[in-house]
């Protein structure tokens, strides 16, 4: 059995995906496949991730129907989802297999800027402070979790779906925050509207704490 499976569901991500292919290919770790779910593409998604590795497509919209896809496909102990806008550092599979041992079920990794403006890495450090004292349990563009554990995501939500995917996997163990290996994701949603992505973020939270966020979806930046 592979140690890993690297998930990566796409939705026009033409811009980036090529670039996230390539910091999976320069791993300094080889026990792992990987598998893209290019879902309801437009553009050349599909074309380009094919250089790199083999690509499922479904013509359904929808990145907890991706995730699932790929995770239906994976083969590995380990799975990585990652966001098709976000890079791995050349140790983060190495480390990830390290560090993530039995005592935990769910974990992520530390997460650096694309964009180096200080309010970005004022953001992101915010983010990993909150991650690393067990405030919150989140994503950096990167969830990962052992295959035999997995629930499946719920195709219901467009948004904090993968909150709820982290919620189910708490129940059978500890947040593991992995800051000895980095990703760097993209903040194109950040540099669209700084103020405004926090205010949606914001917003979104105390509507699904309140009531529900089925329907809703993330603002378009692509």
């Amino acid at each position: 059995m592979l140690k890993i499976s690297v998930i990566i569901p796409a939705h026009n991500e033409e811009r980036y995906i090529a670039k996230t292919l390539q910091s999976v290919h320069q791993q300094d770790f080889s026990d792992y496949e990987i598998i893209v779910v290019a879902n309801a593409c437009t553009d050349k998604t599909t074309e380009i991730a094919a250089k790199y590795t083999k690509v499922y497509a479904t013509k359904r919209k929808g990145v907890s129907l991706a995730k699932n896809i790929g995770m239906a496909k994976a083969k590995g102990e380990i799975l990585v989802f990652l966001d098709a806008d976000t890079t791995l550092a050349k140790n983060c599979l190495s480390e990830t297999s390290k560090k993530f041992t039995p005592e935990y079920s769910v974990g992520t990794v530390k997460v650096k800027p694309e964009n180096l403006q200080w309010k970005y890495r004022l953001l992101m450090g915010l983010k990993n402070l909150y991650f690393s004292f067990g405030f919150y349990e989140g994503s950096n563009g990167i969830v990962f979790c052992r295959k035999k554990e997995a629930p499946l995501h719920r195709e219901d939500l467009q948004l904090r779906e993968q909150r709820y995917f982290i919620k189910e996997l708490l129940k059978k163990g500890k947040y593991c925050f992995i800051s000895s290996s980095t990703v760097t994701t993209s903040m194109r949603r950040y540099e669209k509207s700084t103020l405004g992505t926090l205010y949606f973020w914001a917003k979104k939270f105390l509507k699904d704490w309140l009531g529900s966020i089925r329907g809703d979806e993330y603002p378009l930046v692509r």
